[in-house]
């Protein structure tokens, strides 16, 4: 899989959204970090947006926690969170992620994101979306929606997971 992914055209795509968090490297220099999606062995594509921040945030010593999604709740809400992936984008997930940093909407940074109907969320979340630092989507539909809707946030970027040139899903079952 891994060869197929560096042959591959998008494995050439200089991705828009790890560009993107460069601009926050003043704060994460001072920041504990969060990197949160929904990681389970059967989801590649998170694990795989996962694994750029991870080298990225271990090559300037800076310290982070990795954060399941689905029992979100249960860990510490860190300075920064990096969503990353996928179908995270349901009312629920944006709920939790409204509770933990509706006051600081800045610090949420949201890569290869998959909304449901953000049209049917209520206002003060999707206020809260619109001012989060950075947003890309892996559907173009999507982005068009929320460009639509006002956002000024985002981007649109093939799924993500494709683009990267290396990952190790930390699977080892047989394939």
């Amino acid at each position: 899989m891994t060869e197929l992914l560096n042959r591959s055209k998008l494995a050439q795509v200089n991705c828009k959204w790890l560009e993107e968090t460069r601009k926050f490297k003043d704060r994460f220099s001072t920041s504990q970090v969060a990197l949160g999606g929904a990681f389970h062995e059967t989801n590649l594509g998170d694990i795989t947006l996962r694994k750029p921040f991870e080298k990225a945030l271990r090559s300037r010593n800076i310290k982070f926690s990795i954060q399941n999604i689905y029992n979100f709740k249960t860990y510490k809400k860190r300075d920064v969170i990096i969503i990353t992936g996928g179908a995270t984008g349901v009312a629920d997930n944006i709920n939790t992620l409204y509770q933990y940093y509706g006051n600081n909407p800045e610090n949420v940074i949201m890569c290869g994101m998959d909304f449901s109907d953000v049209s049917k969320f209520s206002s003060e979340k999707k206020e809260f979306l619109k001012q989060c630092s950075y947003i890309s989507l892996r559907a173009k539909d999507q982005y068009e929606k929320l460009n639509n809707l006002g956002f000024k946030n985002i981007s649109f970027s093939y799924d993500n997971a494709f683009g990267l040139p290396q990952f190790d899903s930390g699977d080892k079952r047989e394939k």
